[in-house]
C-alpha cells in the first residue's frame, strides 16, 4: 500500500494566512496534537497546538516559527516510510507530497493504527511465539517448515533486534492455532529458546468449562 492511499482529507491543513484563533479551531475539530501548515501548495512545516496556545489569538501563522519541516514522504512511497517518519519525528501526522513536492494532504497515525487493527491476521484466532535466536543462525525457510511439520501456518512474522544482546535477534510469530503446545517442543528440540507465549490448550478450555460449570451450579 503506498502513502496516498492513506491520506486522510478531513484532516485540515493550516495556512500561513490563517490566524492563532484559526488554527486553535482547526486543532479542535481534527482531535490532534500536530497539523500541517501550507502556503499555496507548499508545505512549510508542522505546528503544533501547544505553539499556538503561546501566541496571541489574531496573530498569523507567518508569524510563527514552524517546526519538522522535513518530516514528509511523498505519494508513491509505501506506508512503513509513513510509519517511520512518524516514529522519529513523535508527531502523530505526516504530509504527503505529489512528486512535483506539492502538499497533497497528510496521513495520521490514528489512521495507520486503525488499518494495522482491520487486517486479517490480527482479529484472526490463534496464538503469538516469540522466539530469540542467534543472527547466524536465522532461517525463514527453516522456522516455516517446523511451524508446517506440526500443521501449523505462519500467518504474519516481525524481526526485531534483541537488545542488549546484538547477536540475537526476537522472531515474533502470529500462528493460526490456539494450542501451541507441540511446536513449542518441536522449537525447543531444535535449540530454539521461547522467550514468550500467548496461548490456549485444550486442557485449559477444558478447566475453564469445567469452572464456569462449578459457579453456575453454586449460584443456584
Amino acid at each position: 500500500m503506498i502513502a496516498s492511499s492513506f491520506i486522510n482529507l478531513s484532516i485540515p491543513a493550516i495556512k500561513v494566512t490563517d490566524t492563532v484563533a484559526d488554527g486553535l479551531e482547526y486543532f479542535e475539530h481534527s482531535k490532534l496534537h500536530w497539523l500541517p501548515v501550507i502556503k499555496d501548495k507548499h508545505f512549510e512545516g508542522m505546528v503544533s497546538e501547544e505553539m499556538l496556545f503561546d501566541n496571541d489569538d489574531q496573530a498569523s501563522i507567518s508569524s510563527i516559527i514552524l517546526q519538522k519541516s522535513d518530516d514528509h514522504i511523498f505519494e508513491n512511497q509505501h506506508f512503513f516510510e509513513a510509519l517511520k517518519t512518524l516514529h522519529q519525528s513523535n508527531t502523530d501526522v505526516v504530509a504527503v507530497l505529489n512528486l512535483e513536492e506539492e502538499y497533497e494532504g497528510c496521513i495520521s497515525a490514528p489512521d495507520l493504527l486503525n488499518y494495522y487493527a482491520n487486517i486479517g491476521f490480527i482479529d484472526t484466532i490463534g496464538g503469538i511465539l516469540v522466539l530469540s535466536i542467534k543472527q547466524h543462525d536465522y532461517s525463514l525457510s527453516e522456522i516455516s517448515r517446523i511451524v508446517e511439520t506440526n500443521e501449523m501456518k505462519v500467518l504474519a512474522l516481525h524481526v526485531s533486534d534483541n537488545q542488549p544482546d546484538s547477536y540475537n535477534i526476537e522472531v515474533t510469530l502470529k500462528l493460526n492455532k490456539t494450542d501451541l503446545s507441540r511446536l513449542i517442543a518441536s522449537f525447543e528440540r531444535f535449540g530454539y529458546q521461547i522467550v514468550a507465549q500467548f496461548h490456549e490448550t485444550s486442557m485449559h478450555h477444558h478447566d475453564a468449562d469445567r469452572f464456569d460449570a462449578l459457579m453456575r451450579y453454586l449460584n443456584v
